[in-house]
């Protein structure tokens, strides 16, 4: 059989058609809210504004810090007015499917290189597809789509390359972790998994030189970006980084840090309301009282008990045999998750998507 027809890429294909349809249903439902913006903020999202900025590459507003999120989606939504003839809000739902398909069949990607199970895989990367924080970011305007395609990138990069020697391994993660920060600037931290890798297989003079090698492959990357971006074309965009400064800090506390029940929520919402709701009506922010929906039924029970018996049973194997990557990963959350503890842990469900490769491509 040739090779362009062997299992992996189809089931790729079937993992990115079966995706695509999901969230383009879901889009469809969700899109009374994402264009009028009737129902106000869903989940802290700026859907209206999102979507207005997938009509054009535009850099205002949230764009600001996700820069290239109009950059990759506004010429799909032209692509496929030009092709389909269709009108630009079906263009945007057709567009939100075909993002959503693609980070799916990504997942897929990774993890059938990274296990000798296809159909561990496949179990993984449906997973994944059904995820609560997915289902609910892929099928709207949200910036986080394309974060986690840069995140599965950067995972396939790592799992490919981190034992090479060449100093171009550094130079290659260094730019896709630029280009991840252009997506969504905390995923700088992505840097700390090569680099406490590193520091754990070689001399601390090669893990500085590497790190070194790294951060100015990122820097030159994300900074060159932003600076063609906001000083060539969109310079009068530039002027409204101050005021986002501004309400960026008006989110952030150190006090959180010092308080349980805010470290607690973020990691409620990252490992256990993301995959499975526990309320029929999801809200923003969850009280305790609303856990108690995971044992309303017996099928949520066991939807609960078989997530928590494939937390377990990754993390054993991944402990028993020395995995690589294990402890690497598990500083990377750390800091993610201290950093949305810090800033805006009110809306950790929204910032959840990125969170969700945790417990799944990561730790498959």
């Amino acid at each position: 059989m040739p090779r362009f027809f062997s299992s992996r890429i189809c089931l790729c294909a079937v993992f990115f058609l079966a995706a695509a349809v999901l969230y383009g249903v879901c889009a469809q439902y969700y899109a009374p809210i994402f264009f009028t913006n009737n129902n106000g903020p869903f989940f802290g999202s700026d859907t209206i504004e999102l979507a207005d900025t997938m009509r054009r590459v535009a850099g205002y507003g949230d764009l600001r810090r996700h820069p290239l999120f109009s950059v990759v989606t506004a010429p799909i939504v032209d692509m496929f007015q030009a092709i389909l003839g269709s009108t630009e809000n079906v263009a945007i739902i057709l567009t939100i499917a075909f993002c959503g398909g693609t980070v799916v069949a990504s997942a897929w990607w990774v993890l059938s290189r990274a296990l000798s199970s296809y159909t561990l895989a496949a179990c993984l990367t449906g997973l994944y597809a059904l995820m609560f924080s997915n289902v609910v970011f892929f099928s709207i305007p949200e910036t986080y789509v394309v974060s986690c395609c840069a995140i599965v990138l950067c995972f396939g990069a790592f799992l490919n390359l981190l034992d090479k020697s060449s100093l171009w391994v550094p130079a290659i993660f260094g730019a896709l972790i630029g280009i991840a920060a252009l997506c969504n600037p905390p995923l700088l931290s992505l840097a700390l998994v090569p680099g406490v890798y590193w520091l754990s297989v070689g001399p601390l003079v090669h893990t500085i030189a590497r790190s070194a090698i790294l951060a100015v492959s990122a820097a030159v990357v994300s900074g060159t970006y932003y600076w063609i971006f906001y000083s060539v074309i969109f310079p009068h965009d530039a002027a409204g980084f101050q005021g986002d400064w501004i309400a960026l800090n008006s989110m952030t506390s150190v006090q959180y840090l010092y308080e349980g029940n805010h470290h607690l929520f973020v990691l409620i919402n990252f490992f256990v309301a993301s995959v499975i709701t526990p309320c029929e009506m999801m809200r923003p922010v969850l009280r305790p009282a609303d856990l108690a929906g995971f044992t309303t039924n017996i099928v949520t029970v066991s939807a609960v008990a078989l997530y928590a018996a494939i937390l377990l049973v990754s993390l054993v194997s991944l402990i028993r045999h020395r995995d690589r990557l294990l402890v690497p990963i598990c500083i990377w959350f750390a800091c993610l998750a201290t950093f949305h503890v810090y800033f805006n842990p009110n809306e950790a469900l929204l910032y959840s998507p990125v969170a969700s490769h945790i417990p799944d491509p990561s730790f498959g």
